[in-house]
């Protein structure tokens, strides 16, 4: 149970990204690949809400909280219209270049999730 505090949050995701994909939907393979496509989106978001955590848990470390925070919005933005591009070059066939660029998305929202939750366990 000690790291339970990261694990809920990641179910709540996974949670999230399954209802999107089955809920009044015909599940096929573009659509689940859609999906994935977005996964990044909820990701980033997801640290974000860590970094808040972290300012609203941490006094120590509030400013580093919120810097990050800050930095994090803004890189959700990027994310956001990254998985749009990658959306369109999916649906126009273009598979290296939307795998590509999905590959750049994860790894993005990947960075930031584990920064996060670096922060947020720091004492």
């Amino acid at each position: 149970m000690e790291h339970l505090h990261v694990i809920l949050p990641l179910i709540l995701v996974f949670m999230a990204f399954i209802l999107k994909l089955v809920v009044d939907k015909e599940v096929d393979f573009p659509s689940s690949i859609l999906a994935i496509i977005e996964l990044p989106i909820d990701l980033i978001f997801l640290a974000i809400t860590f970094y808040v955590a972290t300012i609203l848990s941490n006094s120590s470390i509030q400013n580093e909280g919120l810097l990050y925070s800050f930095i994090g919005l803004f890189v959700s933005i990027i994310v956001v219209l990254i998985s749009k591009k990658c959306s369109k070059l999916f649906i126009n066939k273009q598979t290296k270049s939307w795998l590509s660029w999905l590959l750049i998305n994860i790894m993005v929202s990947s960075f930031f999730i584990i920064n996060a939750v670096g922060l947020l366990v720091k004492k």
